[in-house]
């Protein structure tokens, strides 16, 4: 399939894509990798120049008879690819996964870039560098086995972080009004009775006598 806009020709004029879109396509053209993996005829020239954008907004990938004189593919070819191995699923997931860095930051893979995606996405989480390196180790043993799980993995790690909710403003906490214990009431009451007592007799005393 030829007719569409391919990714590589976007992203030159347009800059890297936002984050949601990216996990929409590596998802959407990972379900192709793997069933032409299943089907014994892998793609073999993954890349952006690879992904087609349909004019009704699906997304398809591009003949690879017709990306032998695009230069960009090699760039995304998987290290045993350059050594002679035929392509097989774990190959695929590397040009996927570097295929997705260069949609995600605009730039040419290379693996101190992957290994250190978020400098140039500074807005995506940590979990961005986890899925793209392990997808592009040398090994291919330790990458994701299918091209699906490799876009399960993006598509976690590029989804949003929800917020926390605000915290409800503390109130200083209320000091209940203090008590006067019973004794001492009663003995503030005491004191107040012999201080009236001795004015009383006092005053008593005092007119009996200029009287």
């Amino acid at each position: 399939m030829t007719d569409g806009d391919d990714l590589a020709t976007r992203v030159r004029t347009s800059g890297r894509l936002p984050a949601d879109e990216v996990a929409h396509v590596v998802s959407a053209a990972a379900d192709e990798v793997d069933q032409r993996v299943a089907d014994g005829r892998p793609h073999g020239r993954l890349s952006p120049a690879a992904i087609l954008q349909l004019p009704d907004g699906r997304i398809a990938l591009a003949d690879p008879a017709t990306l032998s004189h695009v230069p960009d593919t090699g760039a995304h070819a998987a290290p045993e690819i350059f050594a002679g191995a035929p392509p097989d699923a774990r190959s695929e997931v590397f040009s996927l996964s570097s295929t997705a860095y260069t949609l995600l930051t605009g730039e040419a893979p290379n693996s101190f870039g992957i290994a250190n995606a978020r400098r140039a996405r500074p807005d995506l989480g940590p979990g961005l560098e986890a899925a793209l390196t392990r997808a592009t180790s040398r090994d291919p043993a330790f990458r994701f086995q299918s091209a699906a799980g490799f876009a399960a993995a993006l598509a976690e790690a590029l989804a949003p972080t929800p917020e926390a909710p605000a915290a409800a403003p503390q109130s200083l906490p209320t000091r209940p009004p203090r008590r006067i214990p019973a004794l001492a009431l009663l003995a503030l009451v005491a004191g107040v009775l012999a201080v009236l007592s001795v004015l009383l007799w006092g005053g008593i005393f005092l007119v009996q006598n200029l009287s």
